[in-house]
């Protein structure tokens, strides 16, 4: 009966190891999961954080943009300019009075 109990323990230790020896692999390919996510996760904020440099860059160029076309329409509408041209390239001239009708819309 010795040999039969002394057989039991033997068979339960090397069930108590196999349990063991699987639930340190669980916990290593875990570990390498969660290692493996956390790296992941640091690569796409890097990434992230060059599009956003990227993006600002773009938007602020877009504005000096912007302000010099506004600047360039400042200066082409500005009357006394479009007078010029008028004169200069359109040979162009202020009306007379006597040829200025004014058309009045009864309501």
């Amino acid at each position: 009966m010795s040999v039969c109990l002394e057989y039991q323990s033997v068979y339960l230790d090397r069930f108590a190891s196999k349990s063991k020896t699987r639930t340190h692999l669980i916990a290593v390919l875990l570990l390498a999961v969660s290692l493996s996510y956390k790296v992941w996760l640091k690569l796409e904020t890097v990434e992230l954080g060059y599009r956003i440099a990227e993006l600002r860059e773009e938007t602020q160029m877009l504005n000096y943009e912007r302000q010099e076309l506004e600047l360039q329409l400042s200066v082409a509408t500005r009357t006394d300019l479009l007078s010029k041209r008028a004169y200069e390239e359109l040979n162009l001239r202020a009306p007379n009075p006597d040829q200025i009708v004014r058309v009045v819309l009864e309501k």
